[in-house]
């Protein structure tokens, strides 16, 4: 008897390590297309019928932190899936920024990976690289370059007219074409030649050094170059807002509101005659749709 104490002793040293290791998390600047894709996750919604991308900025034992946009956590009010190539999880809670179209997502899988936000911004026409799931299809990357940046003005959702608006001259036309108002926000974009579809919202853009530099939230039509979170409003949204937004978690009292716009026909709308202001909208819409699979 006295033997088969080194015996079992020296099988638990072997068996501790081994279990460590499903647990552990690596921090990847990535450099290989596979590293790349190790990074990057999709969205959608439990249908699984659309959806985005995101990209892991923290794994632990019991859960990882997914950066997104913000109009792809709007899909998440009744909760959604995050997958990757080789796991998934469902989302826990989301936080949304107030600047710029940034959500940060908790999930309760270990994705076992981390990476890093770049500690500048990137210059124009330095490398980029987009990594992300265009139509929710398995993990695509595309190589660029940064470009200038531009403001854009785009509908991100619609709300119900009040009494007011019907009486306001800048919203009558709204309610009297369309039934309700639509929502313009301007933000200030990057562009980036790297090539993205619907579905590409959330993709990160790494500079040449592997660190997120960039976060991509729109495009023009359905297969063109990229709009992108500029570096630094992903710098605020970390540094100085995350540690106040609140936690808005699906199926609960306390989820975002919001109007689902994506319901609503905007071709048929835009094809009846309309004013010059209206046309200005039929026109973001078409031109700027935020890229939602």
């Amino acid at each position: 008897m006295k033997y088969k104490k080194p015996l079992i002793f020296s099988a638990l040293v072997v068996i501790i390590p081994l279990i460590a290791t499903l647990f552990i998390s690596k921090t990847v600047k990535p450099f290989k297309n596979s590293e790349y894709a190790s990074t990057s996750v999709m969205i959608t919604r439990y249908d699984g019928r659309s959806g985005g991308t995101g990209v892991v900025i923290s794994s632990s034992r019991s859960q990882s932190t997914v950066l997104t946009n913000a109009h792809v956590c709007s899909l998440l009010k009744s909760g959604g899936f995050i997958r990757s190539d080789y796991t998934k999880g469902i989302v826990k809670s989301y936080q949304v920024s107030e600047v710029h179209d940034l959500c940060l997502i908790t999930t309760n899988t270990n994705f076992k990976v981390n990476t890093v936000i770049a500690d500048s911004q990137p210059e124009a026409y330095d490398d980029a690289v987009v990594s992300g799931h265009p139509h929710l299809l398995p993990n695509i990357v595309t190589h660029g370059h940064f470009s200038q940046k531009e403001l854009v003005h785009i509908v991100t959702g619609v709300r119900p007219c009040t009494i007011k608006d019907v009486t306001t001259p800048e919203n009558v036309e709204y309610c009297q074409h369309f039934g309700f108002v639509p929502i313009i926000k301007s933000f200030e974009a990057q562009v980036v030649s790297a090539t993205i579809m619907p579905g590409s919202s959330g993709s990160a853009v790494f500079n040449s050094k592997g660190e997120i530099a960039g976060l991509v939230f729109a495009g023009s039509g359905e297969f063109g170059y990229g709009l992108i979170v500029p570096y630094e409003y992903i710098a605020t949204f970390f540094e100085i807002e995350l540690p106040s937004l609140r936690h808005y978690l699906p199926n609960g009292n306390n989820a975002a509101p919001s109007f689902d716009g994506n319901k609503f026909n905007w071709k048929n709308a835009c094809l009846k005659p309309a004013t010059t202001k209206i046309k200005k909208v039929c026109e973001l819409v078409s031109k700027s749709l935020l890229l939602i699979k």
